[in-house]
């Protein structure tokens, strides 16, 4: 762990961490967090300033999470994927059904269906709420008792029932994608991690000046390891915010505040 040099007074840095990413202010405030609230807020005498603190963290860290946790697309592409193959089976197993004499019974049984399977070919390869809507079309088609006796008889209605419930999951899928869409669309809109971030830089602010002062008044050796502590947290982030910036989509830094309100 960093320590302050001899020639400096021992004190927490009142820094920003104004050019660190999201994701990195996040575990830098829940660091310097965790070491106050491991001593206790009351003994540091920042017991209100404190305890808005670990909120402020907890509230950012869900948002935070909030907008990075968008990551549906594997599940709807396995699901897609399912439904694909159990269509392509289907299909493909009742056009063999078709070229059977027309006399035998499985020829029967696939004739019954030929109207309705004919609408449908290539259901597989359309766009993932296209094919979704056509292959309940399709289920709706299969399910008369006409039909489904059809499947019944060519051994297809455990594999139709396997789609149907493929394309369920894709739909739940898209669903879910789409819902988590609108919670990070509302979280960007209100502005929600850049409010709390401000608000938890202002709070590490204000939690190292008491602590600070506390040192100064009464200084003890529990106080002292709380700075020393916090002051290598601070120096940690501040190499970290130096680095070469590698920032993704959804996670940029916050620009550094202006000279006169840098800390």
């Amino acid at each position: 762990m960093a320590l302050p040099p001899v020639t400096t007074r021992l004190e927490i840095p009142e820094w920003t961490g104004g050019r660190l990413s999201n994701g990195d202010f996040l575990a830098y405030a829940a660091a310097i967090a965790g070491i106050y609230s491991a001593a206790g807020l009351q003994a540091l005498s920042i017991e209100e300033v404190g305890e808005r603190l670990l909120r402020t963290v907890d509230e950012l860290n869900a948002a935070f999470n909030r907008q990075r946790s968008f990551d549906e697309t594997t599940t709807i592409a396995k699901a897609d994927a399912t439904r694909d193959v159990l269509f392509n089976v289907l299909w493909l197993s009742w056009e063999r059904f078709m070229a059977l004499d027309q006399h035998h019974p499985f020829y029967v049984a696939a004739n019954t269906l030929r109207s309705e399977m004919t609408k449908y070919k290539g259901a597989s390869r359309l766009k993932l709420a296209e094919e979704t809507e056509a292959i309940y079309g399709l289920q709706a088609a299969l399910l008369n008792p006409q039909n489904g006796a059809a499947l019944e008889t060519l051994g297809l209605d455990k594999v139709a029932a396997a789609l149907w419930d493929a394309n369920e999951a894709t739909r739940t899928a898209m669903d879910e994608r789409d819902a988590e869409r609108g919670e990070r669309a509302e979280a960007r809109a209100d502005g929600s991690v850049p409010e709390l971030r401000k608000a938890a830089a202002d709070l590490l602010c204000q939690c190292a000046k008491r602590v600070n002062a506390l040192y100064m008044i009464t200084p003890s050796e529990d106080v002292a390891k709380v700075i020393k502590a916090a002051y290598g947290v601070v120096e940690q982030y501040k190499h970290v915010a130096a680095q070469p910036s590698k920032h993704k989509g959804g996670d940029d830094p916050e620009p550094e505040p202006a000279p006169e309100a840098a800390k």
